[in-house]
């Protein structure tokens, strides 16, 4: 069961709102994939490597595997909340 202040629309519209100051588009996976959020550590001081590092990590297998995958939750986003295209263009140009 989700958190009850958990705001699906709202998380969406803001991780928007980052690509669009970010100049990013939706079609530049591997840039998307590296702004999203990585979590928190687990423990004070624990250094975790960030969205970006764990990215540059992957082996190409895995890079394809995430590219598709990323892909199909796109679509998914989109049919979820059609008005994303009219409120974001320049992130699906």
């Amino acid at each position: 069961m989700l958190d009850p202040a958990y705001n699906r629309d709202e998380n969406i519209h803001v991780f928007f709102r980052t690509l669009y100051f970010g100049r990013v588009t939706v079609k530049d996976w591997e840039e998307v994939v590296a702004r999203m959020p990585n979590g928190s550590a687990y423990q004070s001081g624990e250094n975790l490597p960030n969205t970006r590092g764990l990215l540059l990590a992957l082996s190409d297998e895995e890079k394809t595997r995430l590219k598709e995958y990323y892909f199909v939750k796109l679509t998914a986003i989109v049919e979820e909340f059609p008005k994303l295209k009219d409120e974001f263009p320049e992130q699906f140009r």
